[in-house]
């Protein structure tokens, strides 16, 4: 399930320019032609013990398609709408071939992955940029 394509590459920094509006597009591919993929965008995340800044910003899915590669699956990360304060955010992307874990319904989350925790059989993808916000 590693991603076929990532734009812009893993790791970029993200900039909104008042011409130019940064739109992540991720294709992910999955042998097993069956599976749903279940996505979560989250920001400062995995946090620091001293903060508690992380939170999921958007849940997706990419439903099969009957071939390897899923459809493109694009996002627009956009500061002023989720209230991000300015500077320097950590920006994830987890991608799961099994539902996330919830601890509200009484799953046993990883402590160290409280957000996106996945079943034992599961494969978890992570992607991760930082988003600069004005």
């Amino acid at each position: 399930m590693p991603p076929n394509a990532v734009a812009p590459p893993e790791g970029e920094i993200i900039t909104k320019s008042s011409d130019d509006r940064p739109e992540i597009s991720v294709v992910f591919g999955d042998e097993n032609l069956s599976d749903l993929l279940f996505l979560r965008f989250l920001v400062d995340y995995p946090s620091d013990p001293d903060t508690s800044g992380a939170r999921l910003l958007l849940l997706a899915s990419l439903p099969p398609s009957g071939e390897v590669a899923r459809s493109p699956f694009q996002m627009l990360p956009q500061c002023d709408r989720v209230g991000f304060g300015p500077g320097l955010h950590r920006l994830m992307l987890s991608v799961s071939d099994r539902p996330f874990l919830d601890s509200v319904m009484g799953d046993d989350v990883d402590p160290n992955a409280p957000l996106d925790s996945v079943p034992f059989d599961a494969h978890r993808v992570r992607i991760l940029w930082l988003l600069n916000c004005p």
